[in-house]
């Protein structure tokens, strides 16, 4: 993405809460799975802006409302093969 910090959607990320708008997150961890097939991607819950750094693109930390599922949360904190 290249998405900026001062766009209409850098601004519209960064004032969600105070704008009443909800930022609903989903991830997947491979682009296919052991098929081949594109893998779905999991619905991680609502989330909050908490911080952001760089510009174009802009990489947003978002709080989530609920824990992550412990196998993504393991696979998501080991280094990548």
């Amino acid at each position: 993405s290249n998405t900026s910090a001062e766009s209409r959607s850098g601004r519209r990320y960064i004032s969600h809460q105070a704008n009443g708008d909800h930022i609903l997150l989903f991830a997947r961890l491979r682009k296919t799975d052991a098929f081949g097939q594109t893998a779905p991607y999991l619905f991680l819950g609502p989330g909050m802006y908490l911080g952001h750094h760089g510009d174009r693109p802009m990489t947003i930390q978002w709080k989530l409302s609920h824990p992550l599922p412990d196998e993504w949360f393991e696979q998501a904190s080991s280094p990548a093969a």
